[in-house]
């Protein structure tokens, strides 16, 4: 049972609460001294409290009717997925720093004023069209499948981790990104490049982009490559990229055309351990290719 449903609690001494899954239709007003609460799973639950201005981490998600008031100025944390009655963001909650509205299906906008936000997921938000370049401190940023989503400002610049994947107006990327080290961007049709700025990456996830042509000779820190059904590629640096240790071009046509000599050497290298080889997470299609080539390699 949920303390707040039994007679004996003492509301002024609570910081805590969870009530996950309760059919509470609302909380009391005395829980002032509420450092985080957690609702998550309440279908009934309309609104949080005005007079719970000390509250720092609030889930909520997945409460159907649920709408967040202004007065919350001191969260930090916010989680809200699942949550089909909000549509924006209070502007005055200036000192959140994590915020998850995934799959908030009428989420128009997110306030200018939250620069203080480290972390933000808002994908599977189809109605949000822009994301503010205010926004400076981001080092996460998942807007994954917002398919009205046309650019992401070039101020992020502290970003380390981008998925965009999904996104089908999504154009560029902005070469500011310097600082990432993992990109998702699969299934964003019209992006035409990766940027060669982007050389702390370690990770880049680009299948099913069919306008990228190539792979930045820069990018020599990157360790997994997913190139999959990326059908205009002809140029990847294998020479450069001596760090992979997942890659897949499976329907590349570079993998097929491609005779450079570093190539093979590379390709000795795995040779010598082959058990590590056959543990890295190729397709299959790669596999059976790799295997094939390595057999027929003389050393």
């Amino acid at each position: 049972m949920c303390i707040i449903c039994r007679d004996d609690y003492d509301p002024e001494t609570l910081t805590e609460l969870d009530c996950t899954g309760c059919y509470l239709t609302s909380l009391p007003d005395t829980l002032v001294n509420l450092t985080e609460l957690r609702c998550s799973y309440c279908p009934n639950l309309t609104s949080i409290p005005d007079t719970l201005v000390n509250l720092t981490k609030l889930y909520c998600d997945n409460c159907l009717k649920i709408t967040i008031n202004t007065n919350l100025i001191n969260l930090t944390h916010l989680y809200c997925w699942g949550c089909p009655e909000i549509t924006s963001i209070p502007d005055t909650l200036v000192n959140l720093k994590v915020l998850n509205y995934f799959y908030c299906s009428e989420l128009t906008f997110i306030p200018d004023t939250l620069v203080n936000l480290t972390y933000l997921i808002c994908s599977y938000c189809p109605k949000l069209t822009s994301i503010p370049n205010t926004l400076v401190n981001l080092t996460y940023l998942d807007c994954e499948k917002c398919p009205n989503l046309t650019f992401i400002p070039d101020t992020f610049v502290n970003l380390t981790e981008l998925r965009c994947s999904y996104c089908p107006n999504l154009t560029f990327i902005p070469d500011t990104f310097v600082n990432l080290t993992r990109l998702d961007c699969r299934y964003c049709r019209d992006i035409t490049y990766i940027p060669d700025t982007f050389v702390n990456l370690t990770s880049l996830y680009c299948h099913h982009c069919p306008r990228i042509v190539s792979v930045p000779d820069t990018l020599v820190k990157l360790t997994s490559l997913d190139c999959h059904c990326c059908k205009r590629i002809v140029s990847i640096p294998d020479d450069t990229l001596v760090n992979l240790k997942y890659f897949d071009f499976y329907k590349c046509p570079w993998l097929n055309s491609h005779h450079n000599p570093e190539y093979e050497k590379n390709v000795k290298k795995f040779k010598e351990d082959y058990d590590s080889l056959l543990s890295f997470s190729f397709s299959p299609f790669l596999t059976q290719k790799i295997v094939k080539y390595l057999a027929s390699i003389e050393i």
